[in-house]
């Protein structure tokens, strides 16, 4: 949470809400909670990380964008309608990109980059141990 004496203010931006266009408005793992990529906020703090990575964590939203960088909490708890078949569906080959963060997002956005513009690709994945990463 925020600090005692923090002069901190959560300032959002409206240019991440989910528009007409997005392939992944009005499905079940839509995330309606905070903002799905802090990068587009006009103040970014650790107060202001924090309040949002808190904000989407209490709704189940594990997934959060800085830009190109994800942010995954572990739930510590099994959330099976993240990773089953309709997971798999939005962020299969032939789907259109989707907007809502998710690890099978960022693979999706590799393969495509690896075999249709053909770049190279490395993917970072840092935590503690025992905090999900496998």
């Amino acid at each position: 949470g925020a600090r005692a004496g923090s002069n901190t203010s959560l300032q959002l931006s409206i240019e991440n809400n989910v528009s007409e266009v997005d392939p992944c408005s009005g499905e079940p793992l839509n995330d309606a909670a905070g903002m799905r990529d802090l990068a587009t906020l006009a103040s970014l703090t650790e107060d202001v990380i924090v309040k949002q990575l808190e904000r989407r964590y209490r709704q189940n939203i594990i997934y959060t964008n800085v830009g190109d960088i994800l942010i995954a909490l572990n739930p510590f708890k099994e959330l099976r309608e993240l990773y089953g078949e309709q997971a798999s569906i939005r962020y299969g080959l032939d789907a259109k990109p989707c907007s809502i963060p998710h690890v099978f997002r960022i693979a999706q956005s590799m393969y495509r980059a690896l075999t249709m513009e053909h770049r190279h690709q490395c993917c970072v994945i840092s935590g503690e141990s025992g905090a999900g990463k496998t």
